[in-house]
């Protein structure tokens, strides 16, 4: 078992849609828990897609600004790549200098929220999304989602349930 510490962390809920809602809510809409499930043959072409990704890490740990990769399943290189400015991020947080009245060291800690929206989004095969961050040669992994090619429903079979 590996028990280092990790300075920084993270995850990607994978959804259709991705609507901001009155008074700064959220609403993510149809969620992929594990697994998109194709039913059709590739290439296969969804109108949107979206990815709430969530980037955390223990303050004066890492330095430097990041890069967010996403790739699609089989693209050798990133299909999307984006800089993240940390440096400024980290620069204009507020100071902690006494945290000893803070209640959880959640409230410590640096978290960025990144929203995609990719429309159309198209999957040329099976296989998986993966979310990555990378400062330098260090890299976070940020969730992936598996996409799997599956046998449309037979017509003739009742649904369970």
């Amino acid at each position: 078992m590996n028990n280092t510490v990790r300075n920084a962390w993270g995850a990607t809920i994978f959804c259709e849609d991705i609507r901001a809602e009155i008074g700064g809510k959220i609403t993510l809409v149809g969620m992929y828990p594990s697994a998109m499930d194709v039913h059709v043959p590739f290439p296969f072409t969804l109108p949107k897609f979206g990815l709430w990704i969530r980037y955390v890490e223990i303050p004066n740990t890492i330095s430097g600004d990041g890069k967010l990769y996403v790739w699609l399943p089989g693209d050798e290189t990133a299909s999307i790549e984006s800089d993240v400015p940390m440096d400024n991020l980290r620069a204009n947080m507020p100071p902690s200098t006494d945290t000893t009245d803070l209640d959880d060291v959640s409230e410590r800690l640096i978290m960025l929220q990144m929203p995609m929206l990719i429309s159309p989004l198209v999957l040329n095969r099976p296989g998986l999304i993966r979310v990555r961050m990378k400062f330098g040669e260090k890299v976070i992994g940020l969730g992936s989602l598996r996409i799997n090619e599956s046998p449309p429903p037979d017509a003739t079979t009742p649904p369970k349930g």
